[in-house]
């Protein structure tokens, strides 16, 4: 998703990682579903090379991994 235009992302049930700088530099982000299989996420998923935070939030379950990465990367979280 390298510089997409992409607004919104689902990871199907099933996909147990997602790579490191998966969303670099995707400004117009909005909103990534991650299920409850993922078990892995890499640094700097949402890296970006001008000043500022994401506004993208991660959507996934209360206490699994994706919740957990989130609160560490101080990325803003939903549950679903």
């Amino acid at each position: 998703f390298y510089y997409s235009t992409v607004e919104e992302v689902t990871f199907e049930k099933g996909v147990t990682e997602i790579g490191s700088g998966c969303f670099e530099e995707c400004y117009s982000l909005k909103i990534v579903r991650i299920p409850e299989t993922v078990t892995k996420i890499g640094d700097d998923i949402f890296f970006r090379e001008e000043a500022g935070n994401t506004s993208a939030v991660i959507l996934c379950k209360k206490g699994s991994y994706a919740d957990q990465y989130a609160k560490a990367n101080n990325i803003n979280v939903k549950y679903e």
